[in-house]
């Protein structure tokens, strides 16, 4: 998509686009600001992840589901009762409290890698009320706490000819509303290309604002970089920020397109530099699955001056 935005009078295009997993920024001089968000990797916050086991999810991409849920856990600086805490349903026919609400990450990271695969129907509504439930005995309060309910599913709630996938349907919604009007967030995320789990449905379930608290991810490989995103932000709504990525440590390809035109005047250039260089020093570069940057310049014609790589000292010296 492509997107506006101005900085000091002057218009700059950001276009970004997803090409084989790997996220690929084109900027021209930019500063895209991000509002102040609930940091829900530290915050009081109990979370239930409510994950879709039903048979059209497969082995494979169910492996994916749960490594998932172990970077989301890995995430999250676990450390009393009072900080963060997670629990874990399963559901395809029926309904399974695999790991009750805890703070203990070695417990979790265990308790998940031991969840099953066990195939059958999609049971979503009684997920959403099984998760709800488990929010109440945990004690999550919303007055003190977050308490928030992540479904993760592949597609429409079925379960056979009865009841009618309408009438599932109509039944996660109301589930649904009935833990919001608790005080209690949904997530729903929708996972996989099923022509049958729609974004209109996602959004249904999900907490206003339904853009930051709904997810439509065509392929299971992505949900890495959604883990990423909401580990630290859980869908809350605080402006930009649960739309943005943090683009410091994930595979990410970024191109600075820097203007060099007459009119900067060289101290201004100066400064575009000294922010070239602070971008690359915040950057964790391991290797060429992680972050990597180039940099060209443009005036009457085009230079480049950094190709693309994921060496720190390579590109502080070519920026210079």
């Amino acid at each position: 998509f492509f997107r506006v935005v101005w900085l000091s009078s002057k218009m700059i295009l950001v276009a970004l686009r997803r090409s084989i997993g790997r996220l690929l920024l084109l900027l021209l001089l930019m500063v895209n600001p991000v509002g102040a968000a609930t940091d829900c990797s530290k915050s009081a916050v109990d979370i239930v992840f409510a994950v879709d086991q039903s048979g059209s999810i497969g082995a494979a991409n169910f492996a994916k589901l749960k490594a998932y849920l172990l970077k989301r856990i890995a995430l999250i600086s676990f450390s009393s009762a009072s900080g963060p805490r997670v629990a874990v349903l399963g559901f395809a026919f029926s309904v399974n409290l695999y790991c009750d609400m805890r703070f203990d990450k070695a417990s979790l990271l265990t308790c998940i890698d031991q969840i099953p695969y066990t195939e059958g129907g999609t049971n979503t509504p009684e997920a959403i009320k099984q998760a709800g439930a488990e929010l109440t005995r945990a004690g999550c309060d919303p007055a003190a706490r977050i308490c928030l309910i992540e479904l993760i599913t592949d597609g429409e709630p079925d379960l056979g000819a009865t009841p009618s996938k309408d009438q599932l349907r109509t039944l996660s919604v109301q589930y649904a509303t009935a833990e919001k009007a608790k005080g209690h967030l949904v997530n729903s995320v929708g996972v996989g290309n099923s022509a049958g789990l729609t974004l209109a449905f996602l959004e249904e379930l999900a907490s206003t604002p339904v853009a930051s608290h709904s997810a439509r991810i065509d392929n299971y490989d992505n949900l890495d970089n959604y883990a990423q995103k909401v580990s630290r932000s859980c869908g809350l709504d605080g402006g930009p920020a649960p739309t943005t990525l943090d683009c410091s440590g994930i595979g990410v390809d970024i191109v600075f397109a820097i203007d060099q035109s007459g009119s900067i005047g060289a101290p201004n250039f100066e400064k575009v530099k000294a922010y070239l260089t602070k971008r690359i020093n915040m950057m964790t570069f391991d290797s060429a699955s992680g972050p990597r940057m180039a940099v060209l310049g443009f005036s009457t014609s085009n230079r480049w001056y950094c190709r693309l790589q994921f060496d720190s000292a390579s590109l502080l010296s070519c920026v210079a």
